[in-house]
C-alpha cells in the first residue's frame, strides 16, 4: 500500500547490556518485553517491528527525537 506508516519501536542499549548479553539474547529479551508492555494497547498502536540501536538517537537542540531523520534511518537500514 502506498503512502501508510507501520509503527515501530527503535530501542537503545545501555552499555552494561551489551556487554553482558549476546545479541540473540538481547533481542529476545527485548521483544518480549516490548509485547509485555503494550498489551494493553490498541492493536494499530503497537509496533510491528522493533530495532535496535547501539548508540544515541540523533535529538534536536531542544532534545526531542529527530523522528524524520530516525525514520530515514530505518528505511536505510542503519538499525540492527
Amino acid at each position: 500500500l502506498k503512502d501508510t506508516e507501520t509503527v515501530c519501536a527503535v530501542v537503545v542499549t545501555a552499555d552494561d547490556i551489551v556487554k553482558k548479553v549476546s545479541e540473540t539474547d538481547l533481542r529476545d529479551l527485548l521483544e518480549r518485553e516490548v509485547r509485555k508492555s503494550v498489551e494493553n494497547i490498541a492493536a494499530y498502536k503497537r509496533p510491528s517491528r522493533i530495532y535496535l540501536s547501539y548508540q544515541e538517537l540523533p535529538k534536536t537542540n531542544t532534545r526531542k527525537n529527530k523522528r524524520m531523520l530516525i525514520k530515514r534511518m530505518i528505511e536505510e537500514g542503519a538499525f540492527a
